[in-house]
């Protein structure tokens, strides 16, 4: 007797899945621009071996890395170096919706630059931080803040696609809000991310981001509903540009991101 192996999604776990395609450490370092050899190391420590698939569920939509597993500090100290983005469209979307009186969390702040305008926005002794590769944030880890800590905004801009135990995570977030909380995410449009891999071979890659996210499938995160969800239209000149950064990072490395915006509410 034969048997065929499955693939269970992580969200619902159905096993109705297809692969979108396969990639291995060779293909994932020439895509990185700021590339040091030792990344090979440790991609092969985060996947136990040379090659990773990236999966879709055919129930609803969602795709995710096997083996599913997210980037370490290792790697992303060895990948980003400081190359957070300045400014992001959705950075004013979420300030608009946030009062002075709103105690405030940043989750995945990296170099603060969101939380400098929620400092200016809100009460300084009500602004809290969690960033695991920066000593200086309230929090590294979201296990370190204790349940009795209580928040009535969360700001997640570019962190979900990251995280493999993305269940743990939002069970913590639910035990330290307020009633009325709200939380704010921003994601890479699915769209985005496989135009760009197409054309270009490469796009949002794991085991640095490891999911794909959706109006659909951000529904089903607990017991936060979307009350509100926004889209960046790419324009020529934004896909005409990304397409010369990608073919420089691919062709000269070390030279050298359109977002959607979720808001949810507890």
């Amino acid at each position: 007797m034969k048997l065929k192996k499955t693939i269970k999604y992580p969200l619902c776990n159905s096993i109705n899945t297809k692969m979108i395609y396969e990639i291995g450490i060779e293909e994932v370092f020439s895509r990185i621009n700021n590339r040091n050899n030792e990344m090979k190391g440790e991609i092969k420590n985060i996947w136990g071996k040379e090659t990773c698939k990236f999966m879709s569920c055919e129930d609803c939509t969602f795709s995710f890395a096997h083996p599913f597993k997210g980037g370490t500090d290792k790697l992303y100290s060895m990948i980003y170096q400081n190359n957070y983005p300045t400014e992001r469209w959705e950075y004013q979307l979420a300030l608009d919706n946030i009062s002075k009186e709103d105690i405030c969390l940043e989750i995945g702040v990296g170099i603060g630059f969101f939380l400098k305008k929620l400092i200016k926005k809100c009460r300084k002794e009500n602004v809290y931080s969690v960033e695991i590769s920066n000593n200086k944030s309230d929090y590294q880890k979201m296990e370190d803040i204790p349940d009795e800590k209580k928040f009535s905004v969360f700001c997640m801009f570019g962190v979900l696609e990251h995280l493999a135990e993305f269940k743990i995570f939002f069970n913590k977030i639910e035990k330290i809000t307020t009633k009325d909380a709200k939380l704010f995410i921003s994601v890479p449009h699915e769209k985005r991310v496989e135009f760009f891999r197409k054309k270009l071979g490469f796009g949002d890659c794991p085991p640095v981001h490891v999911s794909r996210w959706n109006k659909k499938t951000i529904n089903m995160l607990g017991n936060w509903k979307i009350v509100e969800h926004k889209v960046q239209i790419i324009s020529s000149f934004k896909i005409l540009k990304n397409l010369f950064y990608g073919y420089r990072t691919i062709n000269y490395p070390g030279t050298h991101k359109i977002n959607s915006t979720i808001k949810l509410c507890f």
